[in-house]
Order: C-alpha cells, then structure tokens, then sequence
C-alpha cells in the first residue's frame, strides 16, 4: 500500500522498475533508496524500504549486466534476436526510436515570426517524402535560439533515411548527431 505524494529533489540512488513478460521489458518507475520513495509515471508514492530489503535478502536473484554498443540499428537488432532466444536471457534495453539528431534553420520573417509558424515549414517539407512516424521537431529555447532573433533552430529526431534524403536549397540541415546504438542485458546466472 502506498501513500500517494509528490516530492521534489531526487536522489541518485535509484533501482529502476520494469515489468517483463515474454522477455520484453516495460518500465514502470523507480524506487529512491533512503528517502522511501517510489514514482510512477502518474505519481510518487511514500513506502517502507525495509520491506523490500528484507524481500531481497530472502529471495536474492542472480543475475549479470552486459552492456554492448554496436555500429548499426542493423546490428543491434542481429544481436537482440539472437539474445531473446538464449535460455539465461532476462530483458535488455536499447536505443531509443531515433537514429540521430539534426537542425534545421528556418529564417525569421513575418509569416515566420514564432516557432510554431517555423516548425510548420519543414512539416510541410517532409510530408512530400516520408510519413510522420519517421521525425519529430523540437524547438529548444536554448541560447542560440534566445539570442539570435533572426532565425529559428528547429531539432529534427529521426530515423536515418529522412536526414538523407531532406535536401532543401533554402533550409539547410546542419549538425548530425548520431543517437548511440547500445544495448545493455539482463542474464539469469
């Protein structure tokens, strides 16, 4: 039973909580050792650690990490089929959805004058070649964007294929930033 509550500083110390079924791992929120915490996605909530201390003590469970990185989201998934069909393999986690990361500039302008009306542009640009499951746009009000009032630096996340094949005389890409394909295992020993 937990009292629901809201906290503010959390503490480094945190054990992750996953659900896993059919070796696939769903994260539900994390436990903050010490201060009896535990957040959900909807909450925090007060609890007694002792209790789960005492549950692990009781009933340990051996198990090692192994964290691999690889070159290709190709690789990656090689890797991950291969895994989820070993007998000792728990769960793992690993990239995220996007490839990599890259900017757009988009001038400011009387029709461009918020970076709503400036995100809508490349939009508009991307929906000719891919479909919307392939990106998303991010302003970010960091100091580029603060300081500089004559234009708009609009985050593109994305999957490979729309970084190569956007090519615009007048919105230029600029600062690809690959997302790194890791992959870190749980193992029963």
């Amino acid at each position: 039973m937990f009292e629901q509550r809201d906290f503010g500083k959390r503490p480094d110390n945190t054990l992750s909580i996953y659900i896993v079924k059919n070796k696939e791992g769903e994260w539900l929120g994390a436990i903050y050792l010490g201060i009896n915490k535990i957040t959900s996605a909807r909450a925090s909530y007060v609890f007694d650690d002792a209790k789960l201390k005492s549950l692990a003590k009781n009933h340990p469970f051996h198990f090692f990490v192994k964290y691999e990185t690889f070159k290709s989201r190709d690789k990656y998934i090689n890797q991950y089929n291969k895994a989820i069909k070993e007998k000792n393999y728990l769960f793992s986690s690993g990239p995220g959805r996007w490839d990599g990361t890259f900017n757009i500039i988009i001038l400011y302008s009387d029709s461009t004058n918020t970076s709503v009306s400036a995100i809508k542009i490349p939009e508009s640009k991307f929906s000719t070649f891919t479909d919307s499951d392939s990106y998303t746009f991010r302003y970010e009000f960091d100091e580029d964007n603060r300081d500089y009032k004559k234009s708009f630096k609009i985050a593109v996340d994305c999957i490979q294929n729309v970084y190569d094949h956007f090519n615009d005389a007048v919105f230029k890409k600029v600062d690809w930033r690959p997302e790194p394909m890791f992959m870190t295992s749980f193992w029963r020993r």
